[in-house]
């Protein structure tokens, strides 16, 4: 399975959702409670579990580190910083 996940990931392939079974295995990861509970309504909010965005995340860090591609920001991050901007535009010009 590593070789075959590694080859997906180079690839560009993220999986989503439920991984098939037989092919995965689970790990348990301990989260700070207040992130678990933003986890959980972030995940609400997309209509999915809280595994799919951890699963997603976790394959993309795995992804950067492994062909050592690093993202300056990520995409929440992004449209956070651009959120911000606006609404200070926005306050400022009114």
């Amino acid at each position: 399975m590593g070789g075959t996940l590694l080859l997906m990931i180079r690839a560009g392939f993220v999986p989503r959702g439920r991984p098939p079974r037989g092919r995965a295995q689970v790990y348990s990861v301990r989260i700070p409670a207040d992130a678990l509970a933003e986890l959980r309504r972030l995940a609400k909010a997309r209509g999915r579990l809280p595994s799919v965005p951890i699963r997603g995340w976790v394959l993309e860090r795995l992804r950067q580190e492994t062909i050592g591609e690093e993202l300056l920001v990520s995409r929440d991050e992004l449209a956070r910083i651009v959120r911000e901007q606006v609404e200070a535009a926005l306050r400022k010009a009114s």
